[in-house]
């Protein structure tokens, strides 16, 4: 008799806050896929704009849905561990991770499923990130050399191809196994934002390849590569690098662990010489990367309250 392969089952995972129009978008487009998903995953992070509402209303009220309302923030790093762990409670076997503001084509998941029946050995997949009508490369990396942590995009010449391998995937159209799960579990929650992709991605890596599958899509709706008014640094930032030290000294080499703080300390140096910022601003970037620097190498994760949105 022959031997079936199953048919892929996904669990959607979004995570919510305060972006009511960008989430009822969203919602729409992992609703209205030509394979449908197991379960729709909603992690709301304590809105205040209204989704709390509209996540009450009766099409939420089908088995399709699962809401989970946070009475705090956890950021998107908790709002995807926590989105995670409710998915490996639900019957799929495959779990997409998005932000409120990345909008699926119809045939994403049926594109990875394909993918999945394809590549049987391969326990992650991704697909092509597009902005303003443009791939944006930031969200698919490769590792610079064997065994660093230190990434560089890979280039758009790649998407040409059906697919193409990768070591770094954002948490925008990243697919991942139960198996996998099962063997590195949840994204690292403590790191509230950013680098939380990169630092699943290492793990993930270490059981299985992650393959990009070029004709799943998706529209990122954000600006391309925006500016910043002021080199200032946000209270983001202090997770971003913070996150991204720790990573270096838990999966990188000695290289990576040095460069991760050379590189923006020499950047702040150089702003200061061309009187790109201030000195008040220059003092205060410095104390934070310093700041973050400590704190990784003692291992002091979480929220910060100096560093969170009021």
């Amino acid at each position: 008799m022959e031997n079936r392969q199953e048919e892929p089952r996904f669990s959607v995972i979004i995570v919510t806050c305060n972006r009511l129009a960008l989430l009822k978008e969203c919602v729409a487009h992992a609703s209205n896929q030509e394979k449908m998903p197991e379960k729709i995953i909603i992690i709301n992070n304590a809105s205040t704009d209204g989704t709390l509402e509209y996540l009450q209303e009766e099409q939420f009220q089908s088995q399709l849905y699962h809401i989970v309302n946070e009475s705090e923030n956890l950021g998107g790093a908790g709002g995807f561990s926590r989105g995670v762990e409710t998915a490996l409670a639900e019957k799929g076997d495959w779990f997409l991770l998005i932000d409120d503001d990345a909008m699926i084509a119809s045939d994403f998941l049926s594109s990875i499923a394909e993918a999945v029946k394809s590549h049987p050995e391969c326990g992650a997949f991704t697909g092509v990130v597009e902005t303003e009508g443009q791939i944006d490369t930031l969200h698919r990396r490769r590792r610079k050399k064997a065994g660093s942590v230190q990434m560089v995009n890979i280039p758009e010449e790649a998407y040409k191809r059906e697919e193409f391998e990768l070591d770094a995937a954002s948490f925008c159209g990243l697919v991942v196994g139960r198996k996998i799960v099962e063997k590195i579990g949840l994204p690292e929650k403590e790191f509230f934002i950013w680098n939380d992709d990169l630092e699943y991605s290492l793990r993930i890596r270490m059981h299985t390849e992650i393959r990009n599958i070029n004709r799943a899509r998706l529209n990122h709706k954000t600006n391309l590569y925006s500016q910043r008014s002021s080199k200032r640094y946000l209270w983001k930032d202090y997770y971003g690098f913070r996150n991204y030290f720790y990573t270096c000294r838990k999966y990188g080499n000695k290289t990576d662990c040095i460069m991760s703080y050379a590189i923006p300390r020499l950047r702040l140096i150089y702003w200061r010489m061309q009187h790109i910022i201030s000195r008040k601003d220059y003092v205060y970037n410095l104390e934070m990367l310093n700041r973050c620097r400590k704190d990784a190498k003692q291992g002091k994760l979480g929220i910060v309250k100096e560093y969170f949105p009021g």
